[in-house]
């Protein structure tokens, strides 16, 4: 739910983050694990298969030897996160917190769809949850899942709705103005202004 990090370190390099967020996602979906063939097509595609599995069980090593070799598992032919690894994404899962999104989900390297409707459901349902209390939180997240559904419109209302809270009349200008441009690329047409969009889509 953000950067990547380990034991409060960030995971540097694109294959490393990758290879975790696609075994926290499979342990998310309660998989047993990802086969070796797996990841060779989600890290290494067109490489040669020889030298992919050479490059595969490099990376695993140099990960181990950075953070411990409970931190990557082997079971059977399956690739598994170690137990002691805890994330804020199965966290969020149990329990809908606010404040465990830091960021960008998974750093932008989901790639399990089903997974990520349950957690989008979730976390759109929590914003909305907060918008009365903590407005300023509830835009943060709004803003947040809007990186990722940037065409929502239940988002773009509890962003406005949150500004409208938070009396910042410049900024829900702004942000409408930039969603109505963001909307028209795809064909979609939205009121002129913010108040007759949420005469239409308000809560």
């Amino acid at each position: 739910m953000g950067p990547l990090t380990l034991g409060g370190v960030f995971l540097r390099g694109r294959r490393r983050q990758a290879l975790f967020a696609a075994l926290l996602e499979a342990r998310a979906s309660r998989r047993e694990g990802l086969a070796a063939w797996e990841l060779l097509d989600l890290l290494y595609p067109g490489q040669d298969e020889e030298r992919a599995f050479g490059a595969l069980r490099e990376l695993v090593f140099v990960l181990r030897q950075q953070f411990g070799y409970a931190v990557l598992e082997r079971r059977g032919p399956l690739y598994t996160l170690g137990c002691q690894v805890v994330s804020d994404l199965e966290l969020f899962l149990k329990s809908p917190r606010v404040w465990l999104w830091r960021g960008r989900y998974l750093d932008g390297l989901a790639t399990d769809e089903a997974l990520w409707s349950r957690v989008y459901r979730l976390a759109r349902d929590a914003a909305r949850s907060c918008l009365s209390k903590e407005p300023e939180e509830c835009f943060r997240l709004a803003s947040l899942l809007a990186a990722e559904e940037p065409y929502d419109p239940a988002l773009l209302v509890l962003m406005l709705e949150s500004l409208s809270a938070l009396a910042e009349d410049g900024l829900l200008r702004k942000v409408y103005g930039h969603a109505r441009d963001r909307f028209s690329e795809v064909g979609l047409t939205l009121p002129q202004d913010p108040a007759g969009f949420l005469k239409a889509w308000g809560l």
